[in-house]
């Protein structure tokens, strides 16, 4: 379809480079229903899409027409990511506060939005929610939130414990209390240790504070999260490169972290740093000695390669190769394909040595030099 102002076509990945674009799509997933999209595509061809993409499709880092726009979004966003967090509390759903907490960094990127913020959203929330509670003479209700409010906010005899030369311990007890864990190495009913939700929200100084007291390097989780494309043995090193955390992905690997370490379904770290678009996070990898057709082995319809480069509007080699992969799944793949067997695995591998050869050229400056 061409753009009714420039002369331009427009498609499902032309929609997803707008900010508010992807403000509609992360919106839909922060919702608390049916957050997954159906994509028109063609008088005949209509396309799933799941919502766990929204997380790699920042709005922040989203185009806009007017920079008023991008404040506006940042705070829509800032509010629905209290919200939430929120719902996640009133649902007493302790793993999913903690999922969704340790995920501000990845996906406030690209807007000014500190932790504090939303923290103080979420307090306003608590503290209207108290009101409520009073109003209706609701004492148990009250008490939960009261212990909420304490809980999560009474942090100051943290800060007095601690002196200035002791910032490691410091955010270390502050990260556990914020997410209601003792100590270092405990692991949740979700299946997930306090190093898994640390490796997501991408503060090198609390996972140094983690490895410090014991926290294993090539710790995993034990439970997955399926609607997030998250599976059971998901190392912390793959929690990383999931968020595009890169000094997190250096400092496990200093510790000795698995580079090819797998999931339940094989995949691997670098996997999801080409899934991700973390072309930094990629070199790291490769040079750290992963496995580059590890990445390629769960190539399903269920796990699309994302455009290996993440400039901001895309260069057209990535918007081709992207393309040409979306036909290729929607061909091979869709329910009713009368494709032949043989020709699906003729196809899968041209697609596998285009994206090797995408692979190559990432890996190389562009002065030329490795």
């Amino acid at each position: 379809m061409e753009h009714a102002d420039r002369a331009l076509g427009t498609d499902l990945s032309t929609w997803s480079e707008r900010g508010w674009c992807r403000m509609e799509r992360m919106a839909r997933e922060l919702s608390s229903g049916n957050s997954n999209m159906i994509s028109i595509e063609s008088p005949s061809l209509q396309t799933y899409e799941p919502a766990w993409q929204a997380a790699f499709f920042p709005p922040g880092e989203g185009r806009f027409s007017s920079q008023g726009d991008r404040v506006k979004v940042a705070a829509i966003l800032k509010q629905l990511f209290a919200a939430k967090l929120f719902d996640c509390l009133a649902k007493e759903d302790l793993s999913s506060y903690r999922f969704w907490l340790n995920q501000q960094r990845m996906r406030f990127s690209g807007f000014d939005i500190p932790d504090s913020e939303v923290a103080a959203v979420l307090k306003r929330l608590i503290a209207a929610k108290l009101v409520q509670c009073q109003e209706q003479e609701d004492s148990v209700a009250y008490r939960f939130w009261l212990n909420q409010q304490q809980m999560r906010f009474d942090t100051k005899g943290i800060e007095e414990k601690f002196g200035e030369d002791e910032k490691e311990a410091a955010v270390l007890a502050r990260f556990l209390n914020e997410n209601s864990f003792t100590h270092a190495t405990e692991r949740d009913a979700a299946g997930w240790s306090p190093l898994c939700y640390a490796a997501m929200n991408g503060d090198p100084l609390l996972v140094s504070a983690l490895l410090s007291a014991c926290a294993d390097a090539n710790d995993r989780i034990t439970k997955g999260r399926p609607e997030c494309q998250i599976q059971k043995g998901m190392p912390a090193l793959q929690l990383s490169a999931y968020c595009r955390n890169c000094d997190v992905m250096k400092l496990l690997l200093s510790a000795r972290a698995a580079v090819n370490d797998t999931d339940c379904r094989g995949a691997t770290a670098l996997h999801w740093a080409m899934i991700s678009n973390t072309v930094q996070g990629v070199r790291i990898l490769c040079e750290a000695g992963s496995f580059v057709a590890f990445a390629f082995r769960v190539l399903t319809p269920n796990w699309p390669l994302a455009d290996v480069g993440s400039a901001s509007p895309p260069r057209p080699p990535w918007r081709a190769l992207r393309l040409a992969r979306q036909t290729h799944f929607k061909s091979c793949w869709r329910k009713g394909s009368e494709v032949p067997l043989v020709q699906k695995a003729v196809i899968t591998k041209l697609v596998i040595v285009v994206m090797l050869a995408i692979l190559a050229i990432i890996l190389i400056e562009p002065n030329g030099k490795k």
